[in-house]
């Protein structure tokens, strides 16, 4: 049965404008009154509840009539008790939290004006529309706060297929993942985690079968992520600080020759121990050959090894002017079809201190009789300049040494009127 409230007037007052006052407010259900204070009470002028006229005559010299929902009610000789009847709204105790049953545009329950009691926390309004937040918090800068033992934030695709509508991101321990979950909330998968301790970030975890970045697809298989496309990487300006850093027990790189035949395209080198290994390898990566490897003892290089020929390009002239320039960071074999008398020099030596040989072969061409001019540069075995054949079709080679970065050759002849 719903509550009567009441206003009890013990000391009827000049009644001409509506009730009003500071008197006592009661809720009396079946003739048990439960006596709580009030503020100043207005009886409302609606449908339900209107005013009390002054009609005729009651004890005490006042006279009143009901109206529409009041029932009158003579407690004394010197009292009258008005009861304001009906099933309708009544209104609430503005000192307590009010539950509102959500009703677009109506609230079940009407409150003075003057009141701001809190609404309780179990209702869930529907909202539509557009709604924007501006009030700031100390400290924060967003306009909404959650704030719970796992705020969270869902979103709902209600046009998605089954198992597809379901989003959220949810704030959990030092956590806060991003997450996919079936309609039924029950399935969950995080597409992101993001890990801290304070406010120090120690991981972010992306799950996906593929991912861009900045443009650049990257494909994740396991822990292994595959990337296409070229990648230019800037950050390094250092050894300290360089732009790639492969660091662990054994920092392996491996190139794939996707074109290439059969135990052909597969290449790595790697650091292990005190060696730098450069080797090929077989397709399954269990075979590999060492085709070169650089010792050390600490910041001391001990050796270098190498498991194959070592070549050079040759670099052959036909020779029909006087002078010849030989380019050495061409390799260290020359070739040179003498057409005429020539003068030979050198370009571009290594810097002083790394030592560098190379080999000059001269061959006389069909008319033969040509002669070469050295650069008082070279200092011969014994000190006398070589005599080379002048015969026709025939071959001589010399072998030249620089250790002081051009300055000096040291060169002697290994070969004389050789038949090719």
């Amino acid at each position: 049965m719903a509550l009567l409230p009441t206003k009890k007037i013990t000391a009827l007052p000049p009644f001409t404008p509506p009730l009003t006052g500071d008197e006592l407010f009661e809720a009396v259900q079946l003739g048990n009154s439960v006596q709580v204070p009030s503020r100043a009470f207005v009886l409302p002028t609606d449908a339900l509840l209107t005013f009390a006229s002054i009609a005729g005559n009651l004890p005490g010299s006042r006279q009143l009539i009901p109206g529409t929902g009041i029932q009158i009610e003579l407690v004394d000789p010197n009292a009258v008790q008005i009861s304001m009847l009906g099933t309708g709204a009544l209104p609430a105790d503005p000192t307590s939290a009010i539950g509102l049953t959500v009703v677009p545009g109506v609230a079940a329950t009407w409150m003075r004006s003057d009141a701001a009691p809190p609404l309780d926390v179990t209702i869930s309004p529907v909202w539509t529309g557009r709604h924007t937040f501006t009030q700031l918090v100390a400290g924060i800068t967003g306009g909404i706060v959650l704030d719970s033992a796992n705020p969270g934030i869902v979103f709902i695709e209600n046009d998605a297929a089954a198992a597809n509508r379901v989003w959220d991101i949810v704030a959990a321990g030092e956590q806060l993942r991003g997450r996919v979950k079936t309609d039924d909330g029950l399935t969950v998968g995080n597409w992101f985690v993001v890990d801290r301790t304070n406010n120090t970030i120690d991981a972010i975890a992306w799950t996906a079968t593929s991912m861009t970045l900045n443009g650049i697809a990257m494909v994740n298989l396991a822990s292994t992520p595959t990337w296409t496309g070229v990648h230019t990487f800037t950050a390094g300006n250092s050894p300290n600080n360089p732009s790639i850093r492969l660091q662990s027990n054994r920092p392996v790189l491996d190139w794939i020759e996707s074109d290439a035949s059969a135990d052909n395209g597969r290449w790595y080198f790697d650091a292990q121990g005190e060696a730098l290994r450069f080797a090929a390898r077989n397709d399954a990566g269990d075979t590999s050959a060492i085709f070169m490897q650089v010792d050390r003892t600490g910041m001391t290089l001990d050796d270098i090894l190498m498991g194959c020929r070592v070549t050079s390009p040759r670099t052959a002239f036909t020779v029909a002017g006087a002078a010849q320039a030989l380019d050495l960071r061409a390799g260290s074999d020359f070739h040179l079809t003498l057409q005429n008398n020539v003068t030979i020099s050198f370009t571009n030596p290594p810097a002083s201190g790394r030592g560098y040989t190379f080999t000059i072969m001269l061959l006389q061409d069909a008319t033969g009789s040509r002669t070469v001019t050295w650069p008082a540069s070279v200092h011969w075995s014994d000190g006398l300049t070589p005599v080379l054949t002048t015969t026709a079709n025939r071959l001589d080679a010399v072998t030249l040494t620089t250790y002081d970065g051009g300055t000096t050759y040291y060169g002697g002849q290994v070969l004389a009127n050789v038949v090719p």
